[in-house]
């Protein structure tokens, strides 16, 4: 991987994890990574909440194959099947949940995860917010 692959990954992984921790009160700590802001989100018990908490989960996991295939190619991907499975970046779904990737290329992306009648949405780097109650980059948002 070259130097600027790798610094490129690093910043939008950094930028992220930045994000998520604002959006969420500081959780995590400084030192938590993406996983750590988005997880240690208070969750919502009520099954609306657990069906937001899950679309967000999914949306994460999108993130995470997006920046996986980033490393490996210099660009993100607007097709699913390029994350999917051992032959993509490692992306695995249950199914259920829809997604949409409206805008990839070398310097972010936006992606949609849906489960009616809820949605969630993500826009990364120089991307496009998908969806206008979407504001600020990498941070996920549902309705």
């Amino acid at each position: 991987m070259s130097t600027s692959v790798s610094l490129r990954v690093g910043l939008m992984t950094a930028m992220l994890a930045a994000a998520c921790t604002a959006s969420f009160g500081g959780l995590g700590g400084p030192d938590a990574g993406i996983s750590g802001a988005i997880a240690e989100r208070d969750p919502d018990p009520s099954a609306e909440g657990q069906r937001q908490q899950t679309l967000r989960d999914e949306l994460r996991r999108l993130f995470l194959a997006e920046e996986r295939y980033y490393a490996d190619q210099g660009t993100y991907t607007d097709e699913i099947f390029h994350l999917i499975g051992d032959s993509g970046s490692g992306f695995r779904t249950d199914g259920r949940v829809r997604f949409s990737i409206p805008e990839a290329h070398t310097e972010g992306f936006s992606a949609i995860a849906g489960h009616a009648p809820f949605e969630c949405a993500l826009f990364v780097g120089e991307a496009n917010p998908p969806r206008g109650y979407v504001s600020i980059p990498g941070v996920i948002e549902c309705r």
